[in-house]
């Protein structure tokens, strides 16, 4: 079931189909979620249900529950690439004002969200378990740290389209908010459009914020001798958001603004903030 709403969802032709698949998709994630924590004994518990469903396709995550052994049916699911490819496609919309008001735009809004949803379903238990046992294979295991880790991304492209996305999105939502009329937002269609760019907004946020706290946990379980070669290696978000917003300070405001909240997090790498300084 999990597998044919998927499809559906990505291949709806209606707005109120797109819309009514990622709320059972949401639903379905509530009802049978594939990490969790338990709280028998003194400290949580994580449950990792392995063949459980996920719109992820990572690795050796290639038998997921409804889809057994037949890989040919799998092309609908995000590996790196594709899910690189979304932000691509989102930045290029967001840059075109004509497609910016069209269905295709919000579906992939829509789709983002989710993603980042189930990336925040996954990473957040394994966080909290984490900080109690300090096992590092729990983060490396997770979908984001698989996801991210993979040759098919190109990290920076990545980084640097997400953070278009940030200030394409701050703007759009600024704007549409002090010039659309009262008739302008009575159309489903418009008025839809601007609840998924606070909710694309929302949820960038929110995968920078996890990317952050994975780049952290890293850190701390390198000094812990925790990691190894094999675990991999590439720039922590917040040096390849440095360099980005050096060349590129129209960006600085609107990402200062999303990340208002987690000045903390900012301030443990002490280099980002001689920008703020400089700035």
């Amino acid at each position: 079931m999990y597998d044919a709403v998927f499809q559906i969802f990505q291949s709806s032709s209606s707005l109120e189909l797109t819309i009514a698949s990622f709320h059972l998709l949401m639903e379905l994630g509530k009802q049978y979620p594939r990490v969790y924590l338990t709280n028998s004994g003194s400290h949580p518990t994580l449950v990792i249900v392995k063949e459980s469903w996920s719109p992820f396709l990572l690795g050796n995550n290639v038998a997921s529950g409804e889809l057994g052994r037949n890989t040919s049916r799998s092309d609908h699911l995000f590996d790196s690439l594709r899910f690189s490819l979304l932000t691509e496609a989102m930045v290029e919309a967001s840059n075109d004002t004509g497609a910016n008001n069209g269905l295709k735009h919000i579906e992939n809004m829509v789709l983002f969200q989710y993603l980042v949803r189930t990336l925040e379903a996954d990473f957040v238990p394994r966080h909290i378990a984490y900080k109690e046992s300090l096992d590092w294979v729990i983060i490396r295991e997770s979908v984001l740290s698989v996801l991210l880790g993979s040759r098919k991304l190109v990290f920076k492209m990545f980084v640097k389209n997400c953070i278009s996305l940030l200030n394409q999105h701050q703007r759009e939502v600024e704007d549409d908010i002090s010039s659309k009329s009262a008739s302008d937002l009575d159309s489903s269609l418009t008025f839809s459009l601007l609840e998924f760019e606070r909710e694309a907004l929302i949820s960038v946020k929110k995968l920078f914020i996890m990317v952050i706290n994975l780049d952290l946990i890293r850190k701390e379980a390198d000094k812990l001798g925790l990691t190894s070669r094999a675990d991999g290696l590439r720039n922590p978000i917040l040096e390849v958001i440095l360099e980005e917003l050096t060349y590129n300070t129209i960006y600085l405001s609107p990402f200062l603004l999303v990340t208002a909240n987690h000045c903390i997090l900012l301030a443990s790498y002490s280099f980002f903030m001689d920008i703020l300084i400089l700035s």
